[in-house]
């Protein structure tokens, strides 16, 4: 589609009911998938002013935009439209407006974890670098949980590398002696740990 094509008659689609939201999905299928989450985000976000409502707006949009490039074999799988600014978010004045707001959003968000990922990669790279002393391969494992997820449990690396909580929790301690992760509740039972990036 050209942008004066774009932009003839596009309007955020409003709506007063979750079948009302379906509507505005169903019409956006031929769209921009970054233009399509803007207006399905907008059309949940008028169901209501509640935070509960925008963040469900903004997960279910993003959801969009990820598997509509995911069909177009992108490789994107989410946008994070909501990880700098929430000016992508706030749906002030008119529809171009609220769509100019809603890329600018998208692209810092993507800029933003572009460095995020860096930081990550590094982050693996020197903390592998930091336990290649430790005998057997478990701890590389650990340190790969923590690739995926911001905040590891023992509970949680235990169940994802298949390995008992009282090895799992020996690794951890070995990682935060080593500087590589911290601890992040202060608590002696329930204890998250993050990377130290």
């Amino acid at each position: 589609r050209s942008e004066e094509d774009m932009w003839d008659g596009f309007d955020f689609g409003f709506a007063e009911s979750q079948d009302e939201v379906q509507r505005v999905m169903d019409q956006s299928f031929g769209l921009h998938p970054i233009v399509s989450a803007a207006r399905v985000f907008h059309a949940w976000r008028s169901l209501g002013p509640q935070a509960a409502v925008d963040m469900e707006a903004a997960v279910l949009a993003a959801r969009i935009a990820g598997e509509r490039w995911s069909a177009a074999e992108t490789g994107v799988v989410f946008m994070p439209i909501a990880q700098t600014t929430n000016a992508a978010l706030e749906g002030r004045g008119d529809a171009h407006k609220r769509l100019a707001s809603w890329l600018s959003g998208a692209e810092q968000a993507c800029v933003a974890a572009r460095l995020n990922l860096r930081s990550l990669v590094r982050w693996r790279e020197n903390a592998g670098a930091s336990v290649n002393d430790v005998p057997g391969r478990t701890i590389s494992k650990v340190l790969d949980v923590f690739g995926d997820l911001p905040h590891v449990t023992p509970e949680m690396a235990a169940q994802e590398l298949g390995a008992p909580q009282r090895s799992v929790r020996r690794y951890l301690a070995t990682l935060e002696e080593r500087g590589v992760i911290r601890e992040i509740t202060g608590y002696r039972r329930s204890r998250i740990w993050e990377a130290v990036l």
